[in-house]
């Protein structure tokens, strides 16, 4: 044999070997890699605040005075979880009411409340549901029931009133 036959073979040889080593690694990186996604997933995080967004200038921040205490009233859902005047008996399931009106602030909307009361001769209530307090009429079992509740009220000068679906009482 020849010496350039001989560093041939060799360096078919270490070609071969390189190419070995080069899928082994390759295999392994990919099984690492592999790994490592599963466990990304259970990584937790930890949000911050931006430190603009810590600092919040007084010119941004109004004063708004807290809602008052809910009073109890025939005429009010917000009743306390003691009062029995609104046991589960006296709702009868879901049916219809009408939205007249609708307010952050619970003083509006109990004057509305009010307004309406003393143009329709059927009940309203003012239901807490956050952070809005909404103004809402009758205890409608049907959808009909409802339209014609609903063209009343705009008749009587409520345009942007529609129907909700609630839990009515039963007014038996």
């Amino acid at each position: 044999m020849s010496m350039r036959s001989k560093i041939e073979r060799h360096i078919i040889v270490l070609i071969e070997l390189l190419i070995f080593l080069v899928i082994i690694f390759a295999s392994a990186g990919c099984i690492y890699f592999q790994k490592s996604k599963r466990t990304n997933t259970e990584e937790k995080f930890h949000y911050t605040i931006p430190e603009a967004a810590e600092e919040i200038p007084s010119s941004a921040v109004t004063e708004h005075n807290p809602p008052k205490p809910v009073r109890e009233s025939t005429e009010n859902l917000l009743t306390s979880k003691n009062s029995s005047e609104y046991s589960l008996s006296k709702y009868s399931g879901w049916g219809y009411r009408v939205q007249v009106f609708s307010s952050l602030q619970q003083d509006e909307s109990e004057q509305a409340a009010q307004k309406v009361r003393e143009k329709i001769d059927e009940k309203v209530y003012v239901e807490f549901d956050p952070p809005y307090y909404k103004v809402r009429v009758g205890n409608c079992k049907s959808s009909d029931e409802a339209e014609e509740l609903l063209n009343n009220l705009k008749r009587l000068g409520y345009p942007e009133a529609w129907i909700v679906r609630a839990r009515v009482i039963n007014e038996e």
